[in-house]
């Protein structure tokens, strides 16, 4: 099966493609087991055969009518980041999909990997937080791009309701950090919440909590995957400053007191650990520093 470099979580659905500049067109040259599952088909279906024979009608018609096969066209990875979803043949299912080049790619042929995002499960939740609300909106921190302490509070009884109705894979984390000078806090934390946009996903939320902490909650991240996540997160965004991240895979928490108690306790533990590696997952019996060695 192909080896795949853009998996982020083990149970992201990724596919293969190859660009043909100049027979113009795109056939599949590989997809992983998640990608099977999704698509609900065997790797060798689909091996050597166009991308769009993935899609109904109307989505195959719009990346046909709008794709240019030439340098200075709209390319696969420009024209998929202006598509908003799209729809599988043969299923309800809307996705959203991003697209990385990958190496050996010429002016000819373009290869990339493809992240087929399924959007059901974010829009089950739009749905929901929608009813939930009941007409309330959410307000802005004044200097952070994310909801304030109340909104993300409330936000939080939105998740922990949603995943006992639906139990639904969803792991929070909260990132802490010490410093004494305001001017130094403010920007840290707008440094910190930068970085998260950039290396979350679309579908993921982000608020502030008070106290110079920022939360974070991953959609659809399963907890046997949450530690990589986790830990590639942090690689990411650890260049800032001494960073410590305490982080929950959310099961039974009744409200949101018990979550936060939970988070923070991870985060007392990670912060303690004083090295370069400072995540900690919160068990039901202690904090369990996260280790790089473990995949």
């Amino acid at each position: 099966m192909h080896e795949f470099a853009t998996a982020r979580r083990k149970n992201d659905v990724i596919i293969a493609v190859s660009q043909d500049n100049k027979a113009k067109s795109i056939e599949i040259v590989g997809l992983n087991k998640a990608a099977e599952n999704l698509l609900n088909c065997k790797e060798n279906d689909l091996l050597y055969k166009p991308l769009t024979s993935i899609f109904d009608d109307s989505s195959r018609n719009l990346i046909k009518d709008n794709l240019e096969y030439d340098d200075n066209g709209n390319d696969l990875s420009d024209l998929l980041a202006k598509i908003n979803n799209l729809s599988l043949m043969g299923s309800d299912k809307k996705v959203r999909i991003r697209a990385f080049r990958t190496g050996n790619s010429t002016i000819k042929r373009i290869n990339y990997e493809l992240l087929i995002i399924d959007l059901s499960l974010s829009h089950k939740l739009h749905m929901f937080r929608d009813q939930y609300l009941n007409g309330k909106k959410y307000n802005m921190h004044p200097n952070l791009e994310v909801m304030d302490e109340p909104s993300t509070m409330l936000e939080l009884e939105v998740i922990l309701n949603f995943i006992k109705k639906y139990k639904t894979d969803i792991v929070a984390g909260i990132v802490g950090f010490q410093a004494s000078d305001e001017m130094l806090i403010k920007n840290m934390l707008k440094a910190i919440v930068d970085n998260l946009y950039e290396n979350c996903r679309s579908e993921d939320i982000i608020g502030y909590l008070g106290d110079d902490t920022v939360i974070f909650i991953l959609i659809g991240c399963s907890p046997l995957y949450s530690e990589n996540v986790i830990l590639r997160l942090y690689s990411k965004i650890s260049n800032i400053t001494q960073l410590s991240i305490g982080y929950v895979d959310i099961k039974d928490e009744s409200n949101s007191a018990e979550l936060l108690s939970k988070l923070k306790l991870a985060l007392h533990a990670a912060q303690a650990t004083h090295n370069d590696q400072s995540c900690v997952r919160y068990t039901q019996t202690k904090a369990s520093r996260s280790q790089l060695s473990e995949d």
